[in-house]
């Protein structure tokens, strides 16, 4: 439940992230503006970029493994239904067994 949760709230973050984005990141100063403009431009960009790809990539990894945990889940569950189911047969009476047939009779 906590890797669902995880994965939920990375993949809202992300959305956040590129839906704030636009207005965060401003409009690219012109070439002749100040270097120190230009480098606050660029880190603003860099990191909006490195929030992005940390969102995917986190939501990627947590999804891959609430989908192992799933399936090890699933795994087990089936593992112990047929064993239930074998025990169930086994143990069943002779004469409550209940043979397969071995052509097309009609039912009388």
């Amino acid at each position: 439940m906590k890797l669902r949760i995880l994965t939920i709230s990375l993949v809202v973050f992300t959305l956040l992230t590129f839906a704030i984005g636009a207005q965060w990141v401003g409009k690219a100063p012109p070439k002749t503006a100040p270097k120190q403009e230009l480098k606050a431009y660029v880190s603003r960009s860099s990191t909006f970029i490195g929030l992005i790809v940390l969102g995917i990539v986190g939501s990627g990894v947590a999804s891959l493994l609430e989908v192992r945990r799933s399936r090890e889940e699933y795994r087990r569950a089936a593992t112990e239904n047929l064993e239930q189911l074998v025990l169930g047969v086994s143990k069943a009476k002779p004469q409550d067994r209940v043979e397969p047939s071995t052509g097309s009779q009609e039912p009388t």
